[in-house]
Formats: structure tokens, C-alpha cells, sequence
């Protein structure tokens, strides 16, 4: 199967039907058949075929001014999943803010009439720079102000500086992400939000930040920016850490500038902004300017929270603000709809979406690793391992290097197996003392008690099977490229991905095994972790759950991928026949006996 020709994108390929013609046969096929399994009749209820070299899904995508308009807004599309035989449908047509498409030259066949025409004005968006941040490109709404700040307005397929405009357009001005404006047709008119009033005087970190805290992203490696600060006190907490932060607010801090920053915090925004589409520029915003990570926080919904008036999609308060309450499954398909991103969530209403690929799969594969070894059972005495007298050279060479000795033994039992040398900072003194890193580490085994070793394996092993079993669960999309440590691990451990892969799914299904999830639990309560009603349920502390077997850490972090972060909670309790995790959080748990 070749590459399709048309307009390229990471793995995904866009090309008009008049382009069609030049798909191999392979690709002609799996696009027949999508429009088969959609019931869609091309031209009449499509334009655009999108296709993907890493996935199943063909997208059939309706662009009706394809021709007419210069940047095209997207007015319905189907997502076929040739694996499932599954057909989702979108529509764009009530959005005031659709998606739009650039560079549709390059979708059409080479001898198209105007083709020239269309390439003409890419050229020209280029050159103002107006492609060079690519996340703030995607939507109508965000590209009409994007033209605007560079200067210039869209008449016809040319972009025209705004000194020579006479339409009035650029006096029209564009609404702040977050700031109010007044609207018709969701309630009265010229009501405006008082936005302001939803921030919150606090006393100690906001939810999302506490999050960044736990995480190790607080420790003074990263700059964030809090876009939407309300009265600042995060900030000020954070800056009296000495970290570096900042942050605007278009009512308490609208003159320091907005900047891009490592991490972006947008927490507790867009669920009081009462117009969608600004909901949605609002979010997008903040996604282009994060280098490392965007946080997204909302308040979710609470059947004993009081409500106000039914507005919109939320509800108008007596204060005169707008709350949009979300579940938890609704916050996350809003952003990854709107960023093309899978967010994770990592507390109830906090999500979070990485910029680098590389740096979400550390993230989970840190987030899934379990906090010690599993306890050690006794070992009869007849059989335990007596120390062997080492000769006094060793222990004098050891005693020389014990430093870097214990670090590179430390890194070997945290990966489970021996340190690539790209792995080992500061290996100077092991290859001067040793001569090579594998030396290095032969010594160490000689040195120190292998049965360590073992533990640290068959632990890491456990770690990556929790992994890869929960990514599978979260149907998360296919990473184009495993991170490098991962890699390692991969061939240390399993072989291969594939091998990998198979144990993760067996894992995977062995949650639904009664019996090996009394067993674990068994296990677990033997181990002093938690207290067990025999064939009913295992209940424990949360800072126990990385000290579970495998097996119940993937059930419970089953939960967490639907819920966010178990960790809020006090105790979780896990159903062994009923398939149920509860999370239980009570007033004062750590005051109260």
C-alpha cells in the first residue's frame, strides 16, 4: 500500500475527490468501503476523504464552499472505523465556530484550473508568518483574529493589508477569549456574565495546582503561566516558592502580557463562559500557547450543589454569573474534540493534554509504577543466603567508588534491568574506575545480593503490564514512536511490542476473573495491605494502592481512567464479585479516630 498523494498531516492524509483517481488500489478499496459502510453518495454528501496510514478510520468530510471559499469551514463529517464496521457522524452546521482547511492546493490533482490560485494564497499566508503556530490556525474564529493581529483581512482568495480596508471590518474588533460580551438568543438581551465574581480568595493551592505539585512539576524545571488567574493567589503561592509564574486575568490582571510558558493552567475558566465557540477559542488559546502541558480544570456536576436558572447549557446564578457543569466523561470529549488530543484525566474535573508525546507516556508510565517492592515472604533458615566474604581488594574498590556505585545500583533496581549509558549521568568516575559501564555493573552484581535484582525485574515487569493494560483499556490512539526508555524496556522485558502487548491484554482481561481477583485480594491482605471480607470486597488506605498486586492495580486504575485520580479519596474499596470500586472520602479522616 502506498502513500496516498494529498495534503499531509503527522499520519493522516487529506485529498479532494477530484484527487481520487491517484489512490493505489489498496487505498481505493478501504475508501469504497468506508463510503459503502456510511451510506454516502460522494459529491452529493462529501468532498474530502481523510485517511490514516496508522489507524483504521477513513473521515468522509463535507466542505460545501470548498471551492469558493478561501479558507473552507467544515460542515459535517463521518468517522468510519473499518475494524468495528462503525460509522459517527458530526455536524458543524449551527457551530459559530467551525473548522476550516489551508492549503487545499495541495488536495486537488496537479492539472486542477486553480490550483495556481489556491497555492498563491498559501504562499502569502506563509510569508506573514500566519502558519507558524500551527495550533492557533484550526478554526474559524481563532484564524480571522490571527489575520487581524498580523495586520491584514481575507477579501476573496487574497489577504489585503487593513490600511486599504474600507469595509469596516477591522473597527469590528475580536472578543477576548475571556471576556464577557453581550448576546442574543440564549437569554435576555444585553444580559452580561459577571465573570469576575466566580474567583475565588484562596488559601491554599486550586485543585489543578495541587495536581502539578503531586506530579513533580513544581519542582523549579518548568515555567507556567495561569491564563485566567482570577485574584492570583496561586500565583502568589507560587512565586513565594520561588518558581517561576505568571499569569493574566481580563478583570484582576489584564496588563501583563500573555506569553507562552511550559505549563499553561486554565483552571476553572471555560465553565463560566456562557458562549460556546468563545468556550472553545478560550481553550484553544491556551493549547497554542503551552510548550509542555496544558491543565484544564471545570467544576463537574453535583446533584446536591444549588443550581440557578437553566441557561444555555448551564445555568445563570443569583450573583449574575454563568456555571457550565460537566461530567467527567463530557470534559473530556469536549477537549480532545477540540484539540485533537487525548487528555488524561488526573483528578475529578482536571485533565490534563501533553504537548510532547515522549513526555505523556513517562508521565503514565510513572503515574502506573508501583512504590516499593512486593513485601518478602520468610524464607526458611536452611535456605537463606549467607554472606559470602568478599576479598579485601573489592571491598577497597567499592569503597572508592561507593558514590556513583550506589547511584548506578539504584538505577538498576528502579529499571529492573542494567542502565543504558544513556540512562547514567555523571558515568566519569564508573569508567574511570572501571573501565566500561558494563564492567561497572558485573562488579555491582558480584557485589550486592542478586535476589534484589530479581525483585526489581519481575516488579518492573508488573509495572509495564499495569501500563500497557490501561492505555488498552483507555483505547488511547497508537503512539507514532515509543519513548526511548520505553523502548529498552520493551526489548529487556518482552522481546517485543507485540509480546508486550499480549501480556498487557491478558492482564487486562484477568479483572473480570472472579477468582484471580479474590485471589489477589487474598494476597494483598496477607500482606498487610488492607482488610478483606472473604468473597466480598478488600478495603484499604489510597497511599496503599501502589503497593497492590498488578492485577488490582489495573482494576482500580480501570476507575481512575473513567473517574480521574483516586487519590481524593480517603479509602477505595474493591467489589471482588461484582466488578464495583468504591471511593470513599470522609470529614477530617486523618483527625478523627
Amino acid at each position: 500500500m502506498n502513500s496516498p498523494p494529498g495534503k499531509t498531516v503527522g499520519s493522516r492524509t487529506y485529498l479532494h475527490i477530484d484527487a481520487a483517481s491517484a489512490l493505489d488500489a489498496v487505498w481505493t478499496e478501504r475508501w469504497r468501503a468506508a463510503e459503502r459502510l456510511a451510506g454516502l453518495q460522494r459529491g452529493a454528501h462529501y468532498n474530502l476523504i481523510r485517511l490514516d496510514a496508522e489507524g483504521p478510520a477513513i473521515a468522509l468530510l463535507h466542505y460545501p464552499e470548498f471551492f469558493d471559499e478561501p479558507f473552507p469551514a467544515l460542515r459535517e463529517s463521518w468517522l468510519v472505523d473499518l475494524d468495528r464496521q462503525t460509522v459517527s457522524y458530526r455536524t458543524y452546521a449551527d457551530s459559530r465556530n467551525p473548522p476550516i482547511l489551508h492549503r487545499k492546493e495541495l488536495m486537488l490533482p496537479d492539472d486542477h484550473p486553480r490550483r495556481a490560485e489556491y497555492a498563491a494564497l498559501t504562499e502569502a499566508a506563509a510569508t506573514l508568518g500566519l502558519f507558524d503556530r500551527p495550533t492557533r490556525i484550526g478554526y474559524q474564529r481563532q484564524w480571522r483574529a490571527l489575520v487581524r493581529e498580523k495586520g491584514y483581512r481575507i477579501a476573496g482568495h487574497a489577504l489585503v493589508p487593513l490600511g486599504n480596508d474600507d469595509t469596516g471590518e477591522s473597527d469590528r474588533g475580536t472578543p477576548s477569549p475571556l471576556a464577557g460580551e453581550d448576546w442574543e438568543g440564549g437569554g435576555p438581551l444585553g444580559w452580561q456574565t459577571a465573570r469576575q465574581l466566580t474567583a475565588l480568595t484562596r488559601y491554599n493551592f486550586s485543585a489543578p495546582v495541587q495536581t502539578l505539585a503531586r506530579y513533580g512539576f513544581l519542582d523549579g524545571r518548568f515555567s507556567l503561566f495561569d491564563y485566567g488567574c482570577g485574584r492570583g493567589d496561586d500565583l502568589r503561592g507560587l512565586r513565594d516558592h520561588g518558581l517561576n509564574a505568571a499569569g493574566w486575568d481580563p478583570y484582576y490582571a489584564p496588563d501583563p502580557p500573555i506569553h507562552p510558558a511550559d505549563i499553561i493552567n486554565l483552571g476553572f475558566v471555560i465553565n463560566v463562559i456562557e458562549d460556546r465557540d468563545e468556550r472553545l477559542e478560550a481553550l484553544t488559546r491556551a493549547w497554542a500557547l503551552a510548550e509542555r502541558l496544558l491543565v484544564v480544570a471545570v467544576m463537574l456536576a453535583n446533584p446536591n450543589e444549588p443550581r440557578g436558572q437553566p441557561f444555555r447549557d448551564g445555568v445563570r446564578t443569583q450573583r449574575g454569573t454563568f456555571q457550565k457543569y460537566y461530567t467527567q466523561a463530557e470534559i473530556k470529549t469536549f477537549v480532545a474534540a477540540a484539540l485533537d488530543a487525548e487528555p488524561i484525566p488526573v483528578a475529578p474535573g482536571v485533565l490534563y493534554i501533553f504537548r510532547d508525546p515522549d513526555a505523556e507516556q513517562r508521565f503514565l508510565l510513572e503515574r502506573y509504577r508501583s512504590r516499593r517492592t512486593p513485601p518478602r515472604r520468610s524464607v526458611a533458615p536452611d535456605r537463606e543466603r549467607r554472606p559470602v566474604p568478599r576479598p579485601d581488594r573489592a571491598t577497597a574498590r567499592y569503597a572508592a567508588y561507593q558514590e556513583p556505585l550506589d547511584r548506578l545500583w539504584a538505577q538498576y533496581l528502579s529499571l529492573g534491568r542494567p542502565p543504558d549509558a544513556a540512562e547514567v549521568e555523571d558515568a566519569a568516575p564508573l569508567l574511570e574506575g572501571f573501565g566500561t559501564l558494563g564492567k561497572a555493573l558485573r562488579f555491582l552484581e558480584r557485589f550486592k545480593n542478586p535476589d534484589n535484582l530479581t525483585r526489581a525485574r519481575a516488579a518492573r515487569i508488573a509495572d509495564l503490564e499495569v501500563y500497557f493494560a490501561l492505555t488498552q483499556f483507555e483505547r488511547r490512539r497508537p503512539y507514532a514512536h515509543l519513548e526511548r526508555g520505553l523502548q529498552r524496556d520493551i526489548k529487556a522485558f518482552f522481546g517485543d511490542y507485540a509480546a508486550a502487548q499480549a501480556a498487557a491484554r491478558n492482564r487486562l482481561f484477568q479483572i473480570a476473573d472472579v477468582e484471580a481477583l479474590a485471589q489477589a485480594c487474598r494476597h494483598a491482605a496477607e500482606c498487610g495491605l488492607g482488610w478483606l471480607q472473604e468473597g466480598q470486597s478488600l478495603q484499604l488506605h489510597v497511599s496503599l494502592v501502589e503497593q497492590l498486586p498488578p492485577l488490582l492495580r489495573v482494576y482500580v486504575g480501570c476507575a481512575s481512567v473513567l473517574y480521574g485520580d483516586y487519590r481524593h479519596a480517603d479509602l477505595v474499596k474493591i467489589h471482588i464479585a461484582s466488578g464495583k470500586l468504591s471511593l470513599l472520602r470522609f470529614d477530617d479522616f486523618a483527625g478523627q479516630p
